[in-house]
């Protein structure tokens, strides 16, 4: 018998108040079957905990009736499932506001989350159009413990440059030049099969090419390109509880 066989029971109890398109395009994920405990998650501002939502950022053809946390297993699959961050790269001047919470702004980047878990939901394409490139999974309520999911700030991806190569035929390609800060002993999953140890990276990545050129750098080129890019992007935020984006 599985460790999550109750939490599997209780999802599985949750899932039939759903709609039938969830039900049917979902499967239920455990530890056991993704190969670790915890996901990964981004956003503008740095919190303690989350709560399930409908998010305002869903594609037009994604369900927007289950209130979740939109997380991913790998960092870049996280970035990849943002999806709008080489277009806030390229078009948006990052804010000087000094907000939290639900009111927090893009400041050139992105605060990196790790959130534990015992049970998910594993939408398909039919349900998120790009789930099999992106790797999203939904984090739910199903119980009393899982009406807030705790999380731990792990660090910070920073948008250094955006290149757009025009392609005949062919969407442009988004190459993505970013710069990394991990603050966490476990050190972070970049991509699948790249496990980076605890410090300051560049790298580049793009949804036609995933990660590539990845490089060890110093905290002061990291800070460099922080306060050129993201100078409101603090490490000493105070964390805020609720995240509802």
């Amino acid at each position: 018998m599985s460790n999550y066989q109750i939490d599997i029971e209780e999802l599985k109890d949750a899932t039939r108040l759903m709609s039938s398109g969830v039900q049917k395009n979902t499967s239920i994920i455990t530890p056991d079957e993704l190969g670790s405990d915890f996901f990964y998650h981004i956003s503008f501002g740095k919190f303690n905990e989350f709560v399930p939502n409908i998010s305002r950022r869903s594609g037009m053809t994604e369900d927007n009736t289950v209130p979740r946390v939109h997380v991913a297993d790998t960092l870049n699959n996280a970035w990849n499932g943002y999806a709008s961050g080489p277009y806030m790269m390229a078009n948006t001047q990052p804010s000087k506001n000094k907000a939290k919470g639900l009111k927090a702004e893009y400041k050139g980047g992105f605060y990196i989350h790790r959130i534990p878990f015992r049970a998910c939901l594993r939408p398909n394409n039919k349900l998120v159009y790009d789930a099999s490139f992106t790797n999203e999974h939904w984090l739910v309520t199903y119980n009393e413990m899982t009406r807030v999911f705790p999380a731990t700030s792990v660090g910070r991806v920073v948008g250094e440059s955006v290149t757009f190569v025009p392609r005949t035929d062919k969407m442009p390609i988004e190459l993505s030049t970013l710069v990394l800060e991990i603050d966490t002993p476990d050190g972070l999953k970049l991509a699948k099969g790249i496990h980076l140890k605890k410090g300051f990276y560049r790298y580049k990545t793009s949804t036609q090419f995933g990660v590539q050129d990845i490089e060890e750098i110093s905290k002061s080129e990291f800070l460099s390109v922080k306060t050129t890019s993201a100078a409101m992007l603090s490490e000493n935020d105070t964390e805020v509880p609720r995240y509802l984006f």
